[in-house]
């Protein structure tokens, strides 16, 4: 199922909400929440809070799990990726949640941003050990384009299909919360 997409008549997007699960079994990345950003729309200071939850599968194979912000769609520029390897014991179930942030730094074809994530991870489906994973794009920003429309993603990518895992994003949202 397509990630949502939300595209505004005009200006910046506001909110984009995840309605209906992306349930991914593939390792290509795949996108599981996209908001349009129009052309010009974005000032330095603009920022964009993501979140989401769902919830992964695996065999007994470690499969690494990577959540990534990109800009450009999930062939774009990646602003942080956050990969986390699961257990070897077999899982289903496992709750996951994210927050990420994507702050505008300047404007133009080179343009840059900033990002961060959280992401927490229950280690199994039947026990209460979670393990967060915090990272950010570090001290030099991410050069992007803003002059052109282009779609804010947050996309996951499997590293096997070994054990056939799953990676399922239920709900969440990508909202402006500075103009």
């Amino acid at each position: 199922m397509p990630a949502p997409v939300c595209v505004a008549g005009g200006g910046i997007n506001e909110i984009v909400t995840i309605t209906s699960t992306t349930d991914q079994t593939a390792t290509t990345e795949t996108a599981h929440a996209t908001l349009t950003v129009l052309a010009n729309s974005v000032s330095v200071g603009t920022t964009w809070r993501v979140y989401a939850w769902g919830n992964t599968d695996n065999g007994t194979t470690a499969i690494t799990f990577t959540p990534r912000m990109k800009w450009g769609g999930t062939g774009g520029v990646e602003l942080l990726a956050e990969p986390f390897t699961a257990s070897t014991t077999a899982n289903t179930n496992s709750q996951w949640s994210l927050a990420a942030k994507v702050t505008i730094r300047t404007i133009g074809a080179t343009g840059t941003a900033v990002c961060d994530m959280v992401y927490v991870e229950r280690a199994s489906s039947t026990t209460e050990v979670e393990t967060a994973h915090a990272d950010n794009s570090g001290t030099t920003a991410v050069t992007i384009d803003t002059t052109a429309n282009k779609d804010l993603v947050l996309s996951w990518a499997l590293s096997a299909t070994t054990g056939t895992p799953h990676v399922r994003t239920i709900g969440g949202y990508v909202e402006l919360v500075k103009a």
